[in-house]
């Protein structure tokens, strides 16, 4: 029996995308027990990497072990080389390349109406609350809002993302009508290269609401138009334009639905509007019919007593105000944006309702220079039981209320 006991050598290989052999940077251990190499060259990104891996093997068949700089769009994988003696200088030019699998998600939505299950002419879906990494997308976006929607075709989504559960809101149009969005989460497990995945979707046709945002007669630009949370699975809400107007689609013909309209982060009390068979409230009545299309004016005035445009160092959007004859009140609203810190990044579910919290006129002033409206007790309880966020820029979590009640805030600074 003879022994092959020469060095170890240097081999050369290259580490691509299985499908498209686009230059993959990545990580390579040679077997169990010597050291990894890792490729250096300075024209190298996430998506394109022609350099070469050196390796240092023995001789024979020799197992490696593939880890991607970029695990969010590749998964690790494993294969056998041959590494034998080549040229003078004992580098092997001929190793096979090494591919790797990319963690592709690929969804459509077929979209019908819920009466007659007919297919929707216009669809469109929005990828949310996710960690991705080269979305394309057809009738579709990533937290980009509403897409353009073209005529007969079904909203694709395309990407790369190590995630198996997407969250989704899928929309849809005919005739000019808007159809009430849904909220949608897909299961997509791309273990086997990529996940397939059709989704059949059923919407019931929405009613169209315009009109203007006024304040002392004059529009209000970059109010917020918003349906109450409580009446729908996906957010419904636009934003008025320079001169106060707004269109809001997908309503849900819905009685008792109410729809606010406010001006974020400013020291304007907002109005509302409930959706009715019947009068009540002339002013903030939006009378039901058979038709699809409404008009309704929304009035917004200044807080004369102190500033509402933050609570505790916490932007908001105030929808109600009850004084109680001391400068103080009850104000109702939502808390519109999580100030970022070291952990909390990428805000995904920024809004936070709150009801009936008490408030005073602070000692230290508001950029209205009134005085800053404060908590009378902290910590303040909001009527959300969770919040979507991102963790690290990264991770996707849940904010979850103390056992029974809403998610708590107390003070950012």
């Amino acid at each position: 029996m003879m022994l092959d006991l020469r060095l170890p050598i240097t081999v050369q290989t290259k580490v691509v995308e299985e499908g498209t052999n686009t230059g993959v940077m990545a990580k390579v251990v040679v077997g169990d027990n010597y050291s990894w190499a890792k490729t250096t060259a300075v024209n190298c990104d996430w998506w394109i990497c022609d350099a070469t891996v050196d390796l240092k093997c023995p001789l024979g068949k020799v197992k490696v072990y593939i880890y991607p700089e970029n695990m969010d769009m590749y998964m690790p994988d494993s294969a056998t080389i041959l590494v034998k003696y080549g040229d003078a200088q004992g580098v092997y030019k001929g190793i096979q390349q090494l591919s790797v699998r990319p963690r592709m998600h690929d969804i459509d939505f077929m979209v019908y109406d819920k009466n007659d299950k007919s297919l929707l002419p216009k669809m469109g879906s929005q990828l949310i609350n996710a960690n991705v990494t080269g979305f394309v997308g057809h009738n579709s976006t990533y937290e980009g809002g509403v897409p353009d929607m073209l005529v007969n075709h079904v909203a694709n989504s395309q990407f790369k993302s190590n995630s198996t559960k997407f969250d989704f809101i899928v929309y849809g149009e005919k005739n000019g009508v808007s159809y009430v969005p849904k909220y949608v989460t897909v299961n997509s497990d791309p273990q086997f290269y990529e996940g397939w995945d059709d989704e059949e979707v059923y919407l019931e046709p929405g009613l169209t609401i315009s009109g203007f945002v006024k304040s002392s007669g004059a529009g209000v630009a970059g109010a917020h138009v918003y349906v109450e949370d409580k009446f729908v699975s996906a957010p419904i809400e636009t934003t008025t334009a320079a001169d106060g107007s707004y269109t809001l689609k997908g309503v849900p013909h819905k009685n008792g639905l109410i729809i606010h309209a406010a001006k974020p982060s400013s020291n304007m009390i907002g109005d509302w509007a409930k959706l009715s068979s019947s009068f009540s409230l002339a002013s903030q009545t939006i009378k039901l019919s058979t038709a699809t299309n409404y008009t309704h004016d929304f009035k917004v005035t200044e807080c004369t007593t102190m500033d509402i445009s933050s609570i505790e160092g916490f932007p908001m959007e105030v929808s109600y105000f009850v004084p109680d004859g001391n400068g103080g009140g009850k104000i109702s609203g939502r808390v519109i944006n999580l100030p970022d810190n070291d952990v909390v990044k990428n805000k995904l579910g920024t809004t936070m309702q709150f009801t009936s919290i008490d408030v005073k006129p602070g000692s230290s002033k508001g950029p209205s220079g009134k005085p800053k409206a404060t908590a009378k007790t902290l910590p303040i309880s909001t009527d959300e039981f969770s919040i979507p966020i991102k963790l690290f820029n990264n991770t996707r979590a849940d904010l979850l209320g103390f056992f029974f009640s809403g998610v708590q805030i107390d003070h950012f600074s």
